[in-house]
């Protein structure tokens, strides 16, 4: 073989070698920017969801990652949804049957989150280098206005809750004017309670006062009538004597003749 043509082969099998380990550089490298840590901050072993505290800014849907306790892998698990706050997560579709709950169950709060799966650069025709997929510049516009929307909603709901307020207030003025109102009537009414009370007193006083009087009335007629009736009671003993006082008289003058 051509001298040549073996130093080609040479440069090329060189060349193929130096494009290797500048991908597997440039894949590790890419990884380590990709490497996404956080940790569990709630689980619902009922519905098999757990939420995370890496937002949409590490998160996206149908990204894997991989939950660990203390070091130990517990399972891996599917990024249901992502917010600007926290990210859903559930088990994996294909491995939902197999795990069942099992393995759900030993997650708990606090335990780390690593994203496993990465979102693979898009290729660019110039030699730029490649910029970190997390980068939050360009949703600084959607950052802006959904803080706006926030902001602005938080107004309405502010405003609306002055308005209860102010409500409450009025409500609160109305009661506490009828409360005043209930409080002087009863204040009246217990006063005309005793006013009557004191009444009904005086008119005991004086019933009781009109039937001793009655009964000494009664006591005096009584009286009378027993004295009336012994009167009487003389006064027939005395027409009795008389009759026979006035019988000897006559007699005796019917003697003298």
């Amino acid at each position: 073989m051509p001298s040549s043509l073996l130093l080609f082969l040479n440069f090329c099998r060189r060349l193929c070698a130096l494009a290797v380990v500048l991908c597997f550089s440039f894949s590790s490298s890419w990884a380590q920017e990709q490497r996404v840590i956080g940790e569990i901050i709630s689980v619902n072993y009922d519905f098999s969801i757990a939420s995370t505290d890496l937002n949409y800014y590490n998160l996206k849907p149908g990204d894997i990652v991989e939950v660990f306790d203390q070091g130990r892998s517990i399972t891996r698990l599917e990024v249901l949804e992502a917010t600007t706050s926290v990210s859903t997560l559930h088990p994996l579709s294909s491995q939902e049957k197999a795990l069942g709950k099992a393995e759900f169950k030993n997650i708990k709060v606090g335990n780390a989150v690593v994203k496993t799966t990465l979102r693979p650069p898009q290729a660019v025709s110039s030699p730029v280098p490649l910029a970190p997929t997390i980068a939050p510049v360009p949703n600084l516009p959607s950052i802006v206005e959904d803080v706006a929307k926030q902001l602005e909603g938080l107004t309405l709901v502010n405003q609306t809750l002055n308005a209860q307020i102010n409500n409450l207030d009025k409500d609160k003025k109305i009661l506490q004017d009828e409360k005043a109102r209930a409080l002087a009537a009863l204040e009246e009414a217990n006063k005309t309670i005793m006013e009557l009370k004191s009444a009904n007193q005086s008119l005991q006083q004086s019933s009781q006062q009109f039937a001793n009087q009655t009964s000494l009335e009664q006591q005096k007629a009584q009286q009378l009538m027993d004295e009336n009736k012994n009167l009487h009671s003389k006064m027939t003993f005395l027409k009795t004597r008389l009759d026979y006082v006035t019988d000897l008289v006559n007699e005796a003058l019917r003697y003298e003749k």
